[in-house]
Formats: C-alpha cells, structure tokens, sequence
C-alpha cells in the first residue's frame, strides 16, 4: 500500500477514527473519505503526505482543531521546473464537520 496514488472511501458508512498510520503511504496523491461517519480530530500525520493534491473529508463528524501539520503540504508547486511550468494545488475540502480554531499557514 505505501505505492498507492489514490485511495477513495466515500459513501461508505465508515466510522471510527481516521487511522494515524495514512501517513505512511508516502506517495499518496488523492484522499476521499468523504460522507462517512468518522469522528475524532484529523491526526497531524496528514502532514507527512508530501505528495498529496486532493483531500476530501467533508461530511463526516470530525471534531477539534485542523492539525497544523496540514500547512506542511505543497499547497503550491511547479511541474515541470522550465520556462512552461504549471502550477499544481492542492484541493482541500473539510466541509460539513465540527472543526474549530483556525487554517493553518504553515
């Protein structure tokens, strides 16, 4: 699992907790865990998702602060370095939850 690109769970009746351990799968690039039942916080581990551009968690039951190790992503890069470079973003979408405090800049 650690090659994974994407992993889409969405409308699932998942519940529980997200698992820490997500943050192993150092090449992921999509996370959808999207309409589900997961509570507790967003573990800090996100953070070492180093190639991750698309995280859905909305609608679920999630609770406490935004781990500021979400402002360790790329939320912009460039792809391929040149004079023709695109801009790469990351879409964030933690939507429908229970979340407090503030974004994370960094």
């Amino acid at each position: 699992l650690i090659q994974l690109k994407q992993l889409c769970l969405s409308t699932n009746h998942l519940s529980g907790s997200i698992p820490s351990e997500l943050g192993m799968i150092s090449d992921l690039q999509s996370l959808d865990l999207s309409y589900n039942h997961l509570s507790g916080s967003i573990p800090s581990e996100v953070g070492q998702l180093h190639e991750l551009r698309a995280l859905s968690l909305s609608t679920n039951h999630l609770s406490g602060s935004i781990p500021s190790e979400i402002g360790l992503l790329s939320f912009l890069g460039l792809l391929p370095p040149g004079r023709f470079s695109l801009v790469i973003t990351l879409n964030l979408d933690l939507s429908y939850n229970n979340l407090s405090g503030s974004i994370p800049s960094e």
